[in-house]
C-alpha cells in the first residue's frame, strides 16, 4: 500500500510538473502575442498619426485654394463693376 501511495503522490508530482511546463510554455506564448498586439496598435497609432497630419494638410490646401478663389471672385467683380461703370459711362 505504501509502494501505491508513492506511485500516485510520484504521478501526482509529475502531472504537476507537466501543468507547470505548459501554463509556462502558454504564459510565454500569451505574452509574445500581447508584444505583437502592442506592436500594431503602435502602427495603427503611428498610421492614425501620419493621416491626420494628411488630413490637416489637405484641409489647409482646401482653406488656400478657397482663399485664393474668394480673392479672384473678389478682383473679377471689381473688374465688371469697372466694366459696368465704364459702358455707363460711354452710354452718356
Amino acid at each position: 500500500m505504501d509502494k501505491d501511495t508513492e506511485n500516485q503522490k510520484r504521478q501526482r508530482e509529475e502531472l504537476m510538473e507537466k501543468v507547470y511546463r505548459e501554463l509556462r510554455q502558454i504564459s510565454g506564448e500569451v505574452e509574445e502575442l500581447n508584444k505583437l498586439k502592442l506592436n500594431e496598435f503602435e502602427k495603427m497609432d503611428i498610421n492614425i498619426a501620419k493621416l491626420e497630419n494628411s488630413l490637416n494638410r489637405g484641409f489647409k490646401m482646401v482653406a488656400e485654394k478657397q482663399m485664393k478663389f474668394e480673392e479672384k471672385h473678389k478682383e473679377v467683380k471689381e473688374l465688371l463693376d469697372k466694366i459696368a461703370k465704364n459702358l455707363g459711362d460711354v452710354e452718356h
